[in-house]
Order: structure tokens, then C-alpha cells, then sequence
């Protein structure tokens, strides 16, 4: 039983990895491992849970001591056969566990791992305050000029503005720093 235990810790350990993974990112080859270790966990479980209730259950106390002698009798055959059956069981769920151990090998299926999403290094500007940028401030103003052409913003005429540029030089910065700007006149439209 000391070996079903270890071998138990281990499975939970190893089901656990596999679940702080998103089942998207998961190799198909791990989720079918996943699904076969599971499987072999709730068989370990069960074995324990019999040997616990079946072998190593209380006796139960009795007055006479020839029907207490003679249910004892009875018990010790009846725990040897079911020890027999729990050994049988163990050597087939020990079977099983190397059986998936070698398909896992065999179809080498790699270790539990995120894919990792790349993140757009220029979303970070976003995030910087417009005192930190420096030169944005008369391309910002021109903009701001072109998108209010001297209008009271009140008028509900809308202006469309296009910034174009080659990815990286500040398109979208530019922008964020505009409505970071007007960005009351923008709520009132």
C-alpha cells in the first residue's frame, strides 16, 4: 500500500501540472496521457478505499467468546481472500502504470509546458504618460488642430483623422495621446 500511496502522490502532482495549463495549449498526446493517469488514479483510490474498509476494518466486538472465536475463524479467511484479490489488483493497476509510462515514452510526449504568448513590445507606450514622450507634443497639437478646426466641439459634426505610418514610429502613441487630450470632447459626442 506504501508504494499506491507514493505513486498516488505522484499522479496528483503530475495531474496537477497538467491542469494549470490552459486545455488549449495542451499537446493532444498529454491530454490522452492526462486522461489514462486520471483514469488510474481513481482505480488506485478505489484499491486503497477496499483494502482500508475490507482488510483493516474494526472488528466488531462480541459477548460470547466461542461465536467471538469463530467470527475471528471466519474473518482471517475472509481477509486472506480479499488480501488475495487486493494483491491481484494491485499487480494489474502496477501493469497498467507501466504500460502508460511506456506509451508515454514511446509516442514521446513532452513535458507539461504553456505555450508562451508573445506580447506586443510597443503596447507598453500605451501605458507611458505623455510628459515622458518626447517630440509628440507638435505632432499632437497639429492633430488636435486638424480634428477642431477652430469648432466649438459643441457642434456635432464628427471629424475622421487618419495617421498613417510604418509600424514602430508612434502611430498608435500619437493617438492615445490626442484622446488622452480631448478625451472629454470625445465623451460629450
Amino acid at each position: 500500500m506504501h508504494h499506491m500511496s507514493k505513486e498516488l502522490e505522484s499522479i496528483r502532482a503530475a495531474l496537477w501540472n497538467v491542469g494549470e495549463v490552459p486545455v488549449e495549449q495542451l499537446n493532444k498526446l498529454v491530454r490522452i496521457w492526462a486522461r489514462d493517469v486520471r483514469e488510474l488514479s481513481y482505480d488506485m483510490e478505489d484499491i486503497v478505499d477496499t483494502f482500508m474498509v475490507r482488510v483493516q476494518g474494526p472488528d466488531t466486538p462480541s459477548k460470547k467468546s466461542a461465536k467471538r472465536f469463530i467470527k475471528k475463524l471466519v474473518n482471517i479467511v475472509t481477509k486472506a481472500t480479499t488480501r488475495h484479490e487486493i494483491a491481484q489488483e494491485i499487480k494489474d493497476i502496477k501493469e497498467r502504470v507501466r504500460e502508460v509510462a511506456e506509451r508515454r515514452d514511446r509516442y514521446k510526449v513532452d513535458a507539461i509546458k504553456p505555450v508562451k504568448t508573445l506580447v506586443d513590445p510597443r503596447i507598453s507606450t500605451l501605458y507611458t504618460k505623455a510628459t515622458d514622450l518626447v517630440g509628440i507634443d507638435e505632432a499632437r497639437e497639429e492633430l488636435i488642430t486638424r480634428l477642431t478646426k477652430g469648432d466649438d466641439m459643441s457642434a456635432q459634426q464628427q471629424r475622421v483623422v487618419s495617421i498613417v505610418g510604418f509600424g514602430g514610429l508612434g502611430n498608435t502613441t500619437l493617438a492615445k495621446a490626442v484622446y488622452d487630450q480631448l478625451k472629454i470632447a470625445f465623451a460629450q459626442i
